[in-house]
């Protein structure tokens, strides 16, 4: 976000480019949908997420740091980083 004067900061604006098929005019519209390296983050996220919880369960329930690794795929030293 852009800072202004006043106490409030300035909303992002999102645009979208959009070509007209039948008149090839370009045009530009205000949009509120997510950009493709965002909603590609926002998935990134959500997975870490859903790792984390799978390996806090796991650890919970007794499994080692070696046990967890073999039954997730993720490393040993990354599974301590975790719990």
């Amino acid at each position: 976000m852009f800072e202004n004067s006043s106490s409030k900061p300035i909303p992002d604006i999102r645009l979208k480019i959009v070509e007209d098929p039948y008149d090839k005019r370009i045009y530009i519209h205000r949009t509120r949908d997510l950009f493709e390296h965002e909603e590609t983050y926002k998935a990134k996220v959500e997975d870490r997420r859903e790792e984390a919880d799978r390996v806090v369960e796991l650890s919970n329930e007794g499994k080692s740091y070696r046990e967890i690794e073999e039954l997730t795929g993720i490393s040993k030293s990354k599974v301590g980083n975790m719990d």
